[in-house]
């Protein structure tokens, strides 16, 4: 096998890989506006995935959690961790996390699934069951 085949054999691999993970940059959309919102980067840790907001868009109508008890009560929403404890359960699938939403203050249950490719993510928050909750589907950045 040639050098050159090598390379890109390992080069459509790693781009393969790169694709089969949540982490990354994912730009959300606004439920009302369907304009751009925020900018989360997605990031392992240990064998978790977390989420945390780095950027806020225009059509974030928040930039502090007035609605937030507790540690988060008034602080800015960027810098915010809205996403814990996902874990990955096959190439596309991830269960068992928690999902913070600053505008209610509220955490949720939540699990994300790899859609399109791999370049959007579909989030979904819940109370209990799956089906008492609701879906946002993010596109990534990088």
């Amino acid at each position: 096998m040639s050098k050159k085949l090598l390379f890109v054999l390992m080069f459509s691999m790693a781009t393969l890989t790169s694709a089969a993970s949540i982490e990354g940059k994912w730009k959300t959309i606004d439920d009302k506006s369907n304009q751009p919102k925020s900018i989360i980067e997605i990031t392992k840790s240990g064998n978790t995935y977390v989420g945390k907001v780095t950027e806020l868009l225009p059509a974030a109508t928040a930039t502090v959690c007035d609605k937030c008890t507790g540690a988060n009560k008034n602080k800015p929403i960027k810098g915010m961790t809205i996403l814990t404890g996902l874990k990955k359960v096959n190439d596309t699938d991830y269960e068992n996390g928690k999902v913070f939403d600053p505008e209610s203050g509220n955490t949720y249950s939540g699990s994300a699934k790899l859609i399109n490719g791999g370049k959007s993510l579909e989030l979904r928050g819940y109370v209990g069951i799956k089906l008492l909750g609701r879906s946002q589907t993010w596109q990534r950045v990088q």
